[in-house]
Formats: C-alpha cells, sequence, structure tokens
C-alpha cells in the first residue's frame, strides 16, 4: 500500500478504515449544511404614528421645525430630516416624524450599520458551527466559505459583479480576519467569537469614530454581506431609483484602499450617494438596540447558539461613543444626558468647501421631564465645519431648539 493510500486510511473512520492507527485523529465524511446567512424575515419596527400620543409628538415636532425657521450660512432647518421617538412606554412607541424616510447621505452615523453586520454575521457563524459540529477546527474557516458564501453573494442587486481589490474580492467576507476558534479535544470547534485584530477597530470605528478603523471592519465583513443584512433585516429596500434604506457602499477610505466605490442609491443631499440612510430605518436599528432584539432574538433564521448577548455588547459601544465622542449639544441638554449616541460628518461629496453634511442618532433622558428618555435622529444639517466643535452657524443651536421645545410641548398635559 502506497503512504498516501494509508495516511488515509489513518484518517478514516474506524467503520472504512479497518483497523487505523489507534490515536489518529477521526474525521467525519458528513457533507456541510448551510444555514440561513441572515434572519428570515425583517427584524419588527418598533414605532407607531396612530395613538394619540403619536399624533401629538408629531404635532409638536413639526410645529418645532416651523418655529426654528430662518436660515443658516449654508442650509436651514426645512430642509433637515428629524425623528422623535418616546421610549417611555411600549414598544410600540410612540413617533413624530419630519422628512423621516427621507434618504441622505449621513457620514458615520451608518457605522452603527456596519457594527450590526457584523454581529449578524458572528451569528451567522456560530449558526453553522453548530449545524456541523463534525468539522475541524484547522479546516473551519475553508469550510464556512465554501458553504456560506454562495448563500449571499449575489443577495443583493446592486452587488452583482464581482468586484476585486487587490487580491481580494470586495463582495466576500475575511473569516480569519474577522473569528478565533476554539477546539473541543476531538478537533472540532467549540466556540466562534471575533478576535482582536477585529474588536479592536470595532471598538474604535464605532466609539472614536476613527476611519482606518472603519476601513479594518468593512474589508473583514465585505459589501455584500453588510447590505445582504441591511436588507434581510429591513433596514433597505429596492433596487435603482426606488431603492431606500440603509446603503454602505464606501469603506471610509476615500478610495485610499483601491477598494470600490458605490453610488447606487439617491440621496437627496448628495445626489448617488455611497453611504446613505433614512431617519427611520437608521431609528429602527437603534431602538432593537436599545429593547435587545437585534440579532439575540425575534427573526433568527435557527437557535441563536451562542449569539445571546449581541445587543449587550453593541449597546455598550454606542454608550462609550455617547460619553466619548462628540455630540450636538446645549447647556439645556448636556453630554450626559446621551444616553447612546452615534454622530456623522462629512465634507459633500468628500470635497473641502462643498460644506459638511451632519447628523446624529442618539437615545436621550431628561429633555424636559427627569426620568424620562427619547429615540432622536437628525440627518441633512449643512454647516460650514462640523458642529461638534465651535461652529459659526446659527442651524446648529437651532436643531437643540427643535428637540427641546418638541419634547416640552410633547409633555404638556
Amino acid at each position: 500500500m502506497n503512504s498516501t493510500l494509508s495516511d488515509l486510511m489513518v484518517l478514516l473512520p474506524n467503520a472504512l478504515a479497518g483497523n487505523p492507527h489507534p490515536n489518529a485523529p477521526i474525521i467525519s465524511t458528513a457533507i456541510p449544511v448551510a444555514v440561513d446567512p441572515f434572519p428570515t424575515s425583517a427584524y419588527p419596527d418598533l414605532f407607531e404614528t396612530s395613538s394619540a400620543s403619536a399624533t401629538k409628538l408629531n404635532n409638536a415636532l413639526n410645529a418645532a421645525v416651523t418655529a426654528a425657521g430662518g436660515s443658516g450660512l449654508m442650509g436651514n432647518i426645512s430642509t433637515m430630516a428629524f425623528l422623535i421617538a418616546d421610549l417611555n412606554s411600549g414598544p410600540q412607541f410612540p413617533m413624530g416624524g419630519y422628512h423621516e424616510t427621507e434618504v441622505d447621505f449621513i457620514a458615520s452615523e451608518a457605522k452603527v450599520a456596519v457594527m450590526y453586520a457584523a454581529f449578524e454575521l458572528r451569528s451567522m457563524a456560530r449558526r453553522f458551527m453548530a449545524a456541523n459540529s463534525f468539522i475541524q477546527n484547522a479546516d473551519f474557516f475553508k469550510v464556512l466559505d465554501s458553504v456560506q458564501t454562495p448563500k449571499f453573494l449575489n443577495f443583493v442587486p446592486q452587488i452583482t459583479s464581482a468586484m476585486m481589490a487587490g487580491s481580494r474580492d470586495a463582495r466576500k467576507p475575511d473569516y480569519p480576519s474577522l473569528f478565533t476558534t476554539t477546539a473541543k479535544p476531538d478537533g472540532t470547534v467549540a466556540s466562534v467569537d471575533f478576535n482582536s485584530s477585529f474588536t479592536n477597530p470595532l471598538t474604535q470605528m464605532v466609539v472614536m469614530s476613527d476611519d482606518p478603523s472603519s476601513t479594518t471592519c468593512i474589508h473583514a465583513v465585505g459589501f455584500s454581506y453588510l447590505n445582504g443584512a441591511l436588507k434581510a433585516g429591513g433596514f433597505f429596500t429596492g433596487s435603482g431609483a426606488t431603492s431606500n434604506g440603509v446603503w454602505v457602499g464606501s469603506d471610509y477610505s476615500n478610495g485610499a484602499s483601491g477598494w470600490p466605490t458605490l453610488r447606487v442609491v439617491k440621496s437627496e443631499n448628495d445626489g448617488m450617494a455611497t453611504i446613505t440612510g433614512t431617519c427611520r430605518q437608521m431609528a429602527k436599528i437603534m431602538a432593537l438596540i436599545f429593547t435587545g432584539q437585534l440579532v439575540d432574538k425575534g427573526t433568527s433564521s435557527a437557535a441563536d447558539n451562542g449569539a445571546a448577548g449581541s445587543c449587550a455588547e453593541m449597546k455598550k459601544l454606542v454608550s462609550d461613543a455617547a460619553q466619548r465622542l462628540c455630540v450636538l449639544t446645549s447647556p439645556s441638554i448636556p453630554q450626559s444626558n446621551f444616553v447612546l449616541n452615534k454622530v456623522g460628518y462629512a465634507f459633500k461629496g468628500l470635497t473641502p468647501g462643498n460644506g459638511v453634511i451632519n447628523s446624529q442618532l442618539s437615545v436621550i433622558k431628561d429633555v424636559a421631564a427627569t426620568g424620562h428618555t427619547y429615540l432622536i435622529t437628525w440627518q441633512n444639517l449643512v454647516t460650514p465645519n462640523e458642529p461638534c466643535g465651535i461652529s459659526s452657524d446659527p442651524n446648529t443651536a437651532k436643531v437643540i431648539q427643535v428637540i427641546g421645545n418638541a419634547i416640552t410641548a410633547y409633555e404638556k398635559p
């Protein structure tokens, strides 16, 4: 018997090998099965707009926007979008909106969506591990890629052709750069989790909004899984001119990395844009994190298999961002009132001189009455510079006025 065949016989199960070496590892001949890569239905919308409370909040918000009026140096309040939801009862949470379904370029605010997709991908990897408990730890990433990646590679119509960035297909996850695994005594996979080379940039991306770290995270997740998770979760709909919602078609490197830039979604404030969102969809993501319903439960295609705790991890990141990164504040709404937060700002068209487009997604407490909490998001504030610093644009103060006046009017008997 030649050595190759002898080696193979040693690795086969006893029933097939006859009398293999007693210390040889046992490798299963089972065929790996795929699991659903995403939730099988969209996550629930936690807002309601038909109750008396929702009507009152909506009227208060629209009145506050109208009263703010005026014009800033590069725009005015009436061209912005707002959403306020009352988190003190529910879900369903009473919600008021002003242009809340408008699609805008939202810059770094969309890093919350990148974070969500990473945790969704970890959940998929854990479900795959549980469904294929015979896979050897050393082979896990290779098998995961060959079985799972084809399930979502062409899930999003806007990403249909192979997009090579150097030696990598920008559509695909880079599993080894995302995950680390541990092995059981028999060599099969015992656990899957983020590794430190991903956890560190993930933290920097969300908490400090660091762009190079965001590039690292997006390269690890890949465009197809990232936007596929947004579509499956109900945060992005349509195709072509009818596309609507949260889209991430840039890696925040402004082309320096060599990755493609996907301007496929029409926005109100930046034409065909690379990174978009609506107040309604971004608020939905934050509300699901706040209530512990994103990834952990509600729409998973199978048992979470260790994914429990994802919301707690995401919530910790956006909680740290609320206190460590700039937010649009005022003496009446100081930074200490921010419970969760993600800010976004970038030059329009990524070109200095065109003005800075700003957005913010927050959970804020004690705006008017002590102990009351609201989810607030706004976008398309155009200023000469970013309003987290000292801005000469009067609209930065008017945004705070809109929020404070709307909630104060809503809380009046």
